[in-house]
């Protein structure tokens, strides 16, 4: 008697289970060649496109350190310092730089492309996330840099809500895409993120001049944008900022007018009192609510 074997060829039905006929192939397990040698792993993908890093070209870096208006001396924190461009740019005019740096690889790179810097004290590289990582600059300080595309709100909310132990950045100065950079600015859209109105009590922010999409490697997909933000010796303690934040998450929670959206918090009566005089309609969308506004009704 016969059987099918496992290709299909008819097998003498005594042979053991998986004997094949006088010259046929023995079957293989997966990922493992002829010559019984193992396939070679698939190319790990770059880390860098994994953190939506776009590494700066050297013009696009020097052009935003001018924008930035660094001066010799200034404490730099550069967020994200990827491939070392801006972090040459900076040093360049004279900044001292905190370069943060996830990739491992990458700061091994920047370690040997500023080898003079760091061995000077005016370079010091920290390896780990600029979201969480913290860092001391050991006196006023300010930001530059060219962060992965998809961090932008994270690091504004962690440099004005966060107490560092130098105290708030004094300035700060990024590479963003635009709709991005716009919606922090509150301009072209149809109200206030949460982000905005933290940005505007904090001392405001702005647009600034425009880069080609190709001002970066790999090439942007979206327009580019200098980004510009200074805080105000008026502007409220991180302490402040954070009541403001946990009111803006629970009124911007959902499509509410502020009375809904803050019922429970804030009696209605109290918002209809307090809302002609600080410029806001109750019965609006929060989004509308000016961020001066928001101070005070924080403050409980």
């Amino acid at each position: 008697m016969t059987r099918r074997g496992a290709d299909d060829r008819l097998v003498p039905s005594s042979a053991p289970a998986g004997l094949r006929p006088r010259g046929s192939a023995a079957p293989r397990p997966a990922g493992i060649r002829a010559d019984r040698r193992p396939a070679p792993a698939p190319a790990a993908p770059s880390l860098a496109r994994a953190l939506h890093q776009h590494d700066l070209r050297p013009e696009a870096a020097a052009r935003l350190v001018q924008l930035a208006q660094v001066k010799a001396g200034d404490r730099v924190v550069e967020p994200g310092s990827g491939s070392g461009v801006l972090t040459e740019a900076l040093l360049a005019a004279g900044a001292r730089v905190w370069a943060v740096e996830l990739d491992p690889r990458r700061c091994d790179l920047l370690r040997e492309r500023c080898a003079d810097a760091l061995a000077d004290g005016r370079l010091h590289i920290v390896l780990g996330d600029a979201v969480r990582e913290p860092v001391d600059p050991g006196g006023a300080w300010r930001v530059v840099g060219n962060p992965p595309f998809n961090t932008t709100a994270a690091l504004l909310r962690r440099w004005l809500l966060d107490d560092h132990p130098a105290g708030p950045p004094a300035a700060i100065d990024l590479l963003l895409q635009r709709q991005a950079a716009e919606k922090c600015c509150q301009s072209r859209w149809g109200g206030h993120t949460r982000t905005s109105v933290l940005l505007h009590l904090w001392g405001g922010a702005r647009t600034g001049a425009g880069f080609p999409r190709d001002a970066t490697e790999p090439p942007s997909h979206v327009p580019l944008v200098a980004f510009h933000a200074r805080r105000t010796r008026t502007a409220p303690g991180a302490d402040r900022l954070r009541a403001v934040d946990r009111l803006l998450e629970v009124a911007f929670a959902g499509p509410h007018t502020v009375r809904d959206a803050l019922r429970g918090v804030i009696p209605g009566k109290v918002l209809g009192r307090l809302g002609p005089g600080l410029g806001f309609d109750p019965a609006a969308h929060p989004r509308t609510v000016p961020p001066a506004a928001w101070l005070e009704l924080a403050r409980g």
